[in-house]
């Protein structure tokens, strides 16, 4: 900036610029996180039900194994 206000316009144009590559990279990070993040909440809420049918069977199958075990 010492050299003068032209030379300062462009040393600030080229920081813009730069600043404004960043801000974009940090978008698409930003973009692809939110995928990421929403594939893993998918996951997650698939084990949640699987594990809940797991339990549901697991309970009917000792159920039957203590009835069995009546007879």
């Amino acid at each position: 900036y010492r050299k003068g206000p032209m030379s300062s316009v462009y040393v600030m144009q080229k920081e813009n610029a730069q600043l404004q590559a960043q801000v974009a990279s940090m978008e698409k990070t930003n973009s692809h996180q939110a995928e990421e993040i929403a594939e893993m909440k998918a996951m997650l809420t698939r084990e949640i039900h699987e594990r809940a049918e797991m339990k549901a069977r697991m309970a009917e199958l000792e159920r039957l194994l203590r009835a069995s075990k009546r007879r």
